[in-house]
This record gives structure tokens, sequence and C-alpha cells, in this order.
């Protein structure tokens, strides 16, 4: 499936727009489409540290996370 789409509003879509302010249980999961997108940026950063290592990169990629709830 192609989840471009759908990530590229991640907020908006309709399976996570609903959870967005919900208060959430320490094991509540996040919603699948996010988990979906932080495994989809995980193999990119991966990827993407290989290339750096491979040209003689010492510090690794960073990758940030913006939210406005750490419940």
């Amino acid at each position: 499936m192609d989840y471009r789409s759908r990530l590229y509003h991640l907020y908006m879509d309709r399976d996570v727009k609903d959870d967005l302010n919900s208060k959430a249980e320490a094991h509540q999961a996040l919603p699948e489409l996010v988990q979906i997108a932080y495994t989809l940026l995980g193999a990119d950063w991966l990827e993407t540290l290989k290339a750096w290592q491979e040209k003689g990169h010492k510090i690794p990629p960073a990758m940030l996370t913006v939210c406005n709830r750490i419940d």
C-alpha cells in the first residue's frame, strides 16, 4: 500500500485525527498509521545512516519528533 498521501497530512487522517486529543493510558498504542509512519521513517533513517557511514561521516543523522502530548 502507498501511504505517501496519508502520511503527508497525517494529523488530518480519519484514523488519527479523532485520537489526537484523547487521554491515553500508558498501555495504549499509537494509532496504526502513526506506527507505520515511524517504521517508514526509521527505515529511511537507517538507509541514511549507512550512506553517511560509507562517506565517512562520524556523526549520525538525527530524527526529531514533535508532538503536542506525551501521555
